[in-house]
């Protein structure tokens, strides 16, 4: 194989088509580079996400506009709480 044809080679791996003479060494090794890659830009996005969610949290963000759940009050507790029913007897 002349240098024109290994190149032509090459460059059709690096734009995702893998030529019958690509080894399985270099394409195990071109998908540990996209791994690679792909973590890099994940724990770029975390590092991101944590200094969000730590903003919110310092700017008083972070419980705004959350609805607390209520619990469930039984028909008696009700009636007790709003006065319909006397405790003492």
């Amino acid at each position: 194989m002349d240098d024109k044809q290994q190149t032509d080679a090459t460059e059709d791996s690096e734009n995702g088509d893998t030529p019958e003479e690509a080894s399985p060494i270099d394409r195990a090794n071109k998908a540990a580079e996209r791994l690679e890659d792909a973590n890099e830009k994940t724990g770029e996005n975390l590092a991101r996400a944590e200094k969000l969610k730590a903003d919110s949290i310092l700017d008083g963000k972070a419980d705004a506009g959350k609805v607390e759940k209520k619990e469930d009050e039984s028909d008696a507790d009700y009636a007790k709480r709003k006065g319909f029913i006397d405790e003492s007897g």
